[in-house]
């Protein structure tokens, strides 16, 4: 869920075991900021950037897997990095206003 709960605090009651273990694994520059919260499916990540695309990564390497433009973008519609796209089966869908 965006944000993590209903009130959107951004703040969650899950506990990480041992958060000092964790390591970065992988990191991509995209041609814009990121907020949206990132979406796995199978062995993709995919998040929106406000460059106007929806990326596509390998999630194990973080290889770049391919890019969708977001078409209304220039129309003054929701930022893509605010928007966290859906993945069901061979689709990929996101919000806007």
């Amino acid at each position: 869920m965006f944000r993590h709960d209903l009130e959107h605090t951004g703040e969650t009651s899950d506990v990480i075991e041992n958060p000092e273990d964790l390591e970065l694994k992988w990191k991509f520059k995209t041609g814009g900021d990121v907020s949206s919260s990132p979406v796995v499916s199978g062995d993709y990540i995919y998040v929106g950037s406000d460059d106007s695309f929806i990326y596509c990564f390998d999630k194990n390497t973080g290889k770049l897997k391919r890019m969708f433009p977001v078409e209304y973008y220039d129309k003054g519609l929701s930022r893509p990095s605010s928007l966290s796209p859906v993945v069901s089966g061979d689709y990929i869908y996101i919000g806007g206003i």
